[in-house]
């Protein structure tokens, strides 16, 4: 079925979508407890889903949720059996990892006056030269670390298309810490920069556009 067609899943949407407006960002949102009220509002609107289908649901729910349960733990024990030890030095590594970048952080915030110095074209009121380039790639290595954590733990549970779509979220990361670090001139880190400032200029700007039409 093309979910473009269930009824269902466009109803899901428009109501999360109208929810996530309305709230405006004015407290915290637990989307959590949300989906489920809207799930089971969706569900008991006899307009939306015929009650004969609701009760065949309620019917089959427990049998499917037994057949998943028993699947995932299937899976689960597969994957220790094959590959526990492969992730298990995939932990260790990024355990160092993650050592590194708490390293490194320390050292650029005690050391940031040597740094400051390393600056061919500074700049009144901005922070550019070797310190930015620093900065930029410690910003791009924690986040690589916190992606190979969601990364293994997708494979734990046994979701290899999702693993691999982080997979390459982490290639793309990789490629600019490559360039960024290859860049003694400094300058690909400072238009990194401005880029990514003027990105978040253009998201701020179509996220209040959008509230507004509203």
């Amino acid at each position: 079925m093309d979910p473009d067609n269930s009824v269902f899943l466009t109803e899901l949407r428009d109501r999360c979508n109208r929810l996530i407006i309305e709230h405006n960002g004015e407290e915290a949102l637990d989307i959590n407890e949300i989906l489920d009220e809207i799930v089971n509002g969706i569900v008991e609107d006899a307009s939306i889903i015929p009650s004969s289908v609701v009760i065949e649901i309620e019917k089959i729910a427990p049998r499917m949720l037994g057949v998943r349960t028993r699947t995932l733990r299937n899976v689960r024990r597969s994957i220790v059996e094959a590959w526990g030890p492969a992730l298990g030095e995939l932990d260790r590594c990024l355990s160092i990892a993650d050592l590194v970048f708490s390293r490194l952080s320390r050292a650029v915030f005690v050391n940031g006056d040597v740094l400051k110095q390393k600056d061919p074209r500074p700049l009144p009121g901005r922070v550019t030269g070797a310190y930015v380039k620093c900065l930029l790639l410690l910003g791009l290595y924690g986040k690589s670390c916190g992606i190979v954590t969601e990364i293994v733990s997708l494979l734990r549970e046994g979701l290899p298309d999702a693993a691999l779509s982080r997979l390459r979220t982490l290639h793309e990361h990789l490629v600019i810490i490559a360039v960024l670090a290859d860049d003694h001139s400094y300058e690909i880190g400072e238009k990194y920069e401005d880029s990514a400032v003027f990105e978040n200029l253009k998201q701020l700007k179509t996220e209040q556009g959008a509230l507004g039409r509203h």
